[in-house]
């Protein structure tokens, strides 16, 4: 039911191209919407439609402001009542199941998903699941008109949501909040990104798609264990001799002149400058234990390699240009014999109506009928009819006799010659 707004003065209300006065208003049924109605301005305004008819009226009296917030109303409403085809999650009947505890329980039953994936299924495709599913819902749920399309849609959406959730789940910054205890944090983010990541984690966490990546956490733990190693060959190698007289007596080396000279220290001649107080230049480091000739040999492979690519790639380009440039000369050559052809056929048209006209005249037409009968010898009756350049014009019967001959006479020509 409407609720009265507080605002009962007389006055305009929110809708636009409100006329009332009328002191009774109500509230927007629009959600955290607060702005005051007349009826009779939501009645005649808002539900009015461009052609003349009007939108159906809301339930229980209420009233909309906007054409925009009555369209949300509406919506809103029939996603949560119990239509013909109900909500996933919102289409119980007596207590039983909804569509989307249907899809969980069947998602979380091994071997299904992987069969409606493709794998070990005989041969039943994902439009037979989703009809069997779309049966099922529509006998056990309120929902009525639910058809395979859409829950093998529902579906694929479903998987594309898990795996968005589980990028995150096994990313370095979910592995951070995790090491730093952080787990209510984490837990909050996976299931904003799928409510379901957990209850169907299990069942995904086996596909080949879904294992986690290297992450660089996973390097400490790496050079741990290779240090642990290194340990222990370095144990096994040397063992203690455990201070043992005769082993000490066999295996000692008495003392050299030699030795004891290059183990003497250096005495600076008083000559020599005095030293600075800085230190010593360190001497430039060479290769790292990782560039081992292998390594340099591999790196001057790729190298030649990628310089051979680039080499390929320009005579290639030169190549297409080349094709190009004769694909213009062609282009051209046909257009200009195109151009040609087009003149040949316009003095052939011409030459075919001087002919017709030399017929007409036959017949005994003259210029005014022949113009009556065929218009499109217009222009050529003008020129025909237009005063003579010659120095020695002849009589107007002549001259047209000689036009008629002359034209006649290419018209020959163009004919034995196309």
């Amino acid at each position: 039911m409407a609720t009265e707004h507080e605002d009962q003065s007389v006055g305009k209300c929110k809708v636009q191209g409100c006329k009332s006065t009328a002191t009774l208003k109500f509230v927007c049924s629009m959600e955290d919407c607060d702005r005051a109605v007349h009826y009779h301005c939501y009645k005649h305004l808002i539900l009015k439609k461009a052609d003349g008819t009007f939108h159906p009226d809301l339930d229980d009296s209420d009233v909309a402001c906007t054409k925009a917030h009555y369209t949300a109303v509406v919506k809103a409403r029939s996603s949560s009542s119990k239509g013909p085809r109900g909500n996933w999650l919102n289409d119980a009947k007596d207590g039983g199941p909804c569509s989307m505890d249907l899809v969980l329980s069947w998602w979380e039953t091994p071997p299904n998903f992987a069969k409606f994936r493709g794998k070990d299924n005989d041969g039943m495709k994902k439009s037979e699941y989703g009809n069997m599913f779309a049966v099922q819902m529509n006998t056990l749920t309120e929902s009525t008109e639910r058809t395979g399309k859409q829950v093998v849609q529902r579906i694929r959406d479903m998987h594309d949501q898990w795996n968005y959730a589980h990028e995150f789940a096994v990313s370095e910054t979910g592995a951070g909040m995790l090491a730093t205890d952080d787990e209510k944090t984490f837990n909050d983010i996976v299931l904003k990104r799928f409510p379901y990541y957990f209850r169907l984690r299990d069942v995904m966490i086996d596909r080949a798609c879904t294992e986690p990546r290297f992450l660089n956490t996973d390097n400490d733990a790496l050079d741990r264990d290779s240090s642990a190693d290194e340990g222990d060959e370095e144990a096994i190698a040397a063992p203690e001799d455990d201070d043992d007289p005769e082993v000490e007596a066999a295996t000692s080396v008495p003392p050299t002149p030699v030795a004891e000279a290059a183990v003497a220290p250096a005495v600076r001649p008083a000559s020599a400058p005095p030293t600075s107080g800085r230190k010593a230049k360190k001497p430039k480091r060479g290769a790292t234990p990782l560039m081992d000739a292998s390594t340099v040999a591999m790196l001057g492979e790729a190298t030649a390699s990628s310089k051979s690519r680039h080499v390929e790639q320009a005579r290639h380009n030169k190549r297409m240009e080349e094709i190009n440039q004769q694909k213009i000369n062609v282009e051209l050559e046909r257009m200009l014999a195109v151009s040609w052809k087009a003149k040949d056929d316009e003095m052939k048209y011409k030459v075919n109506m001087v002919h017709r006209y030399s017929e007409l005249r036959q017949a005994g037409m003259d210029d005014a009928a022949i113009l009556r009968f065929v218009p499109a010898l217009r222009e050529f009756i003008e020129a025909k009819n237009s005063p003579s350049t010659d120095e020695n014009p002849s009589t107007p019967a002549a001259s047209n006799d000689k036009y008629i001959f002359l034209v006649l006479k290419t018209r020959d020509r163009v004919l034995k010659h196309p």
